[in-house]
């Protein structure tokens, strides 16, 4: 085949498809849950981004040439959406006006991190909280549509305590002294986690409160398709 025929076949094939792509569009927009992402791949050698949006059922993929908030606005799904976006804690996300849930697959991760890196029981106690926390849902969601007050403020109340002991194990930063030390030392990574936890706790429990949302971000992160030198990396 020569190069022309398959620019045209190619181009048949996107006319064709355009009404299905528009329709798949409209209706992750108008979903109540929605798993966003993003990926790097490279195009003719420069580094795009392939963003992600999809449900349990649909998935919309979008290559573009920025990761933020000029490629989120391009693809024209989060300014049109009003439900949960379930996602990374990626910044652009939050310049949203829909409602936010954390992949707690990635507090998980870093909670791994730190107890490994830093020895601190309180990451420990948060990932085992986690892990009950959705053990508590998937067993109860066969029979009922959402936990009791009194298990969910159980579990809230665990929650800010092993917050607690965090904050106890890392005091707020020195200011630095001297004329070329000014402002503060940089946040540890347990610090900027706790801090995290601390003030997403609505986003990071929010499948605690309403079955539909996941714990997690996989959907979006099984959508993806990833650059394979990626997998070879220790």
């Amino acid at each position: 085949l020569s190069a022309a025929t398959i620019v045209n076949t190619s181009r048949s094939c996107f006319e064709a498809l355009k009404s299905v792509e528009d329709k798949i569009k409209q209706q992750i927009t108008a979903s109540l849950v929605v798993h966003f992402d993003e990926t790097g791949l490279y195009t003719e050698g420069s580094r795009w981004w392939l963003h992600v949006a999809s449900t349990k059922n649909l998935t919309y993929y979008a290559a573009h040439p920025r990761r933020g908030k000029a490629a989120t606005d391009d693809i024209d799904i989060l300014p049109n959406f009003y439900g949960t976006a379930v996602h990374d804690f990626w910044s652009t996300y939050f310049k949203y006006k829909c409602s936010h849930a954390l992949c707690n697959v990635h507090h998980l991760r870093d909670l791994k991190g730190i107890e490994e890196c830093y020895s601190q029981k309180w990451a420990i106690d948060m990932a085992s909280l986690l892990l009950e926390i959705k053990e508590t849902v998937d067993e109860k969601r066969v029979v009922v549509g959402k936990l009791d007050k009194d298990r969910i403020d159980s579990f809230k109340e665990r929650y800010d305590k092993i917050i607690k002991e965090g904050l106890t194990e890392n005091p707020p930063d020195r200011v630095r002294d001297g004329p070329k030390k000014r402002g503060r030392k940089r946040k540890s990574k347990a610090k900027n986690l706790l801090c995290r936890l601390k003030e997403y706790w609505r986003e990071t429990l929010a499948f605690m409160y309403d079955f539909d949302i996941p714990f997690d971000n996989s959907q979006a992160l099984s959508s993806g398709i990833y650059n394979p030198q990626d997998l070879q990396k220790p």
